[in-house]
């Protein structure tokens, strides 16, 4: 199984944190970013290589994860010009060697899915497609830029925050 997660985003509405850093390199904790969790769950889920669509700022990305992380292989597909989630997935597709199980994940998302569990209960189905789908309420709230983000006010580096909640996987029969 591939994985795929989207890190290519501006982050517009967390400026001015991510003038310096792209927003899925933002600290949870000291120097244990978003992305970090994202790749540490995706190497727990028996996925054997992740490619990271990445854009603004691609190089720090790459420089901080090179072509590894925990044993899982990195790949990159880097958009030149921002053209929107779906031709990052198209590039990152186009780079699949086969016919292969990809999944794909948002690179400034924190959750505590369990990702193992969710692939096992799709390779067991004979569905095409599982959208996982949360339902989570931020336990912190600050105004940056234009919109709200779950940061915690007056940190010198964001945290992000999260908390425990339920699961609920749809799936979905065809596409």
């Amino acid at each position: 199984m591939i994985g795929m997660i989207l890190c290519g985003g501006y982050g517009k509405r967390l400026k001015p944190y991510t003038e310096d850093i792209p927003k899925p390199l933002i600290d949870i904790t000291d120097d244990y970013t978003i992305l970090d969790r994202q790749l540490y769950d995706m190497a727990n889920s028996d996925i054997e290589s992740v490619i990271l669509l990445t854009g603004y700022l691609s190089e720090l990305i790459e420089q901080r994860y090179g072509t590894s992380y925990r044993g899982m292989e990195i790949q990159y597909s880097v958009e030149d010009k921002p053209l929107g989630t779906l031709n990052a997935i198209k590039l990152g597709i186009d780079l699949l060697k086969d016919k292969e199980t990809v999944l794909i994940r948002n690179g400034d998302v924190v959750s505590d899915i369990n990702l193992k569990k969710m692939m096992k209960k799709y390779s067991i189905s004979d569905f095409k497609a599982m959208v996982c789908h949360e339902n989570a309420q931020p336990l912190w709230h600050c105004r940056t830029g234009r919109g709200t983000h779950p940061l915690i006010q007056g940190e010198a580096t964001p945290r992000v925050l999260y908390k425990r909640r339920e699961i609920y996987p749809r799936i979905l029969p065809s596409i």
